[in-house]
């Protein structure tokens, strides 16, 4: 067992699959991102996450923890797709109410980290929508004003939201 100090750093297991792509939905280490994309671009947003830990698991190895509050750095490239976990930081012993006193948005209690992967890909479209609502980082061809011209699919069948509907039941352009 491994006794924390409060608020001492976290050192992140090098075997931790710590970027996450959109184009390939997967996780992949640093060293498959350098052979693979050519490396990282800094990403446009950083958020903090708060979680309960007992026992984060990867790959069967246990990542220490006894009930603490950890905070987890994540860095959103939404123009690329990626997801950085940038570290993780042990906080304080957890209690009942203890991640009110905290920066960051508490997420629960974490034991596994593929269910933490699951929660921050979940904050990483949750955020995407939001930008999308505010006219940040949508596709031009999702934006429908008065005096742009529609392109033509060989369908015009569109939702409230400007997106196909032929296509979001599962159809394809392409015939």
């Amino acid at each position: 067992m491994t006794y924390l100090t409060e608020n001492s750093e976290i050192e992140m297991p090098t075997t931790y699959l710590a970027y996450w792509l959109e184009s390939d939905f997967e996780w992949v280490s640093y060293e498959e991102l350098l052979m693979e994309h050519g490396g990282l671009d800094w990403a446009e947003e950083d958020e903090i996450y708060l979680f309960q830990n007992m026992n984060l698991m990867e790959g069967k190895k246990l990542y220490p923890g006894n009930a603490d509050l950890i905070s987890v750095s994540v860095g959103f490239n939404f123009r690329k797709g990626w997801i950085e976990i940038q570290g993780f930081t042990y906080v304080k012993p957890w209690w009942p109410g203890c991640e009110q006193y905290e920066t960051g948005e508490y997420l629960g209690a974490v034991e596994y980290s593929s269910r933490l992967k699951d929660l921050i890909v979940g904050k990483f479209y949750e955020l995407s929508y939001e930008r999308e609502e505010m006219g940040m980082g949508i596709e031009p061809e999702l934006l429908f004003e008065e005096d742009y011209e529609k392109p033509d699919y060989g369908f015009d069948e569109y939702d409230d939201e400007g997106r196909f509907d032929f296509l979001a039941e599962g159809g394809s352009q392409h015939g």
